[in-house]
């Protein structure tokens, strides 16, 4: 009689997204940034003038960490503003969130200056 034995299987362990590993991250200075944004710019939106509370979601960066790391902790590129804008200018399109919002501009016009300065060389001596 001849049996079936197939190889044992390997199993590797299951991989842990970044953001649910255990142990601490390096801080990246926002925290304290954010706080000192909240008492400059009085616990307001910059859009709407309604308060706000500290929270995370509450300020915006125009040009994203990822694709303009020296901008994260510019403040220039942060703005504090509602859930409803934060969440409408990431995923939402500029139409809509103008439509809902249409102080919102002044948002889309720092964007454009911001990214200019991003990439603009110090001057040369």
């Amino acid at each position: 009689m001849i049996g079936f034995y197939p190889d044992p299987k390997k199993y590797s362990a299951p991989k842990i997204p970044k953001g649910l590993k255990k142990g601490k991250s390096e801080p990246t200075g926002e925290l304290a940034l954010f706080k000192q944004i909240y008492i400059e710019r009085k616990g307001k939106c910059q859009i709407t003038g309604e308060p706000i509370e500290f929270h995370p979601i509450s300020f915006m960066h125009i040009l994203s960490k990822g694709a303009y790391p020296k901008y994260r902790l510019n403040k220039n590129n942060i703005y504090m503003v509602v859930a409803d804008i934060h969440l409408g200018y990431d995923s939402g399109s500029k139409e809509f969130l103008l439509k809902l919002y249409p102080k919102a501009k002044i948002i889309y016009e720092l964007k454009d200056e911001l990214k200019i300065s991003y990439y603009e060389k110090p001057p040369t001596i």
